[in-house]
């Protein structure tokens, strides 16, 4: 069954059936899709970044999104062992409108799941999608952060 969603800041389209998840907060938006357990969660964040290239900024929230991250993974482990995550796709670069910037990571939660993160940083915002697969779905872990990333529009500025 296709899924749509509009929002006033991005829209988000797939074939594939989405359930949204109460978070208990308005700052973030979670969807699961019960076939492949996948986990998205999408967040804003209101920003003015300093006149000039957004590139070094976004540099800096791509790294505190990964510092987040694995805090987070970190938070999920039994008796303070230290989780074993492989960041191993990483990329900053313009928007094809010049209106901002894309900023992405993949990496794999060793024995737990594939997780990869999406923003679009423009002059007034920064769009956060955080997609998490669990390693139990073989058909394709990687392909579902790129299946979701291709179903997400944000809309500029």
């Amino acid at each position: 069954m296709p899924f749509e969603l509009n929002h006033p800041e991005f829209s988000f389209q797939s074939q594939r059936d989405w359930q949204q998840v109460a978070t208990g907060t308005q700052e973030a938006m979670q969807l699961h899709c019960g076939e492949t357990l996948t986990m998205v969660t999408l967040s804003m964040d209101e920003v003015s970044p300093t006149k000039g290239d957004l590139e070094p900024f976004a540099r800096q929230v791509l790294a505190a999104r990964k510092r987040a991250y694995l805090e987070a993974a970190r938070e999920l482990m039994a008796g303070g062992q230290e989780p074993q995550v492989t960041i191993d796709r990483e990329s900053v670069e313009p928007h094809e409108s010049a209106l901002g910037c894309l900023m992405s990571f993949e990496g794999m939660h060793d024995g737990k799941s594939f997780v990869g993160y999406f923003g679009v940083l423009t002059r007034r915002k920064i769009l956060h999608v955080f997609v998490e697969t669990p390693v139990a779905f073989l058909p394709g872990r990687r392909g579902m952060f790129q299946e979701v990333v291709a179903g997400f529009t944000p809309k500029l500025p």
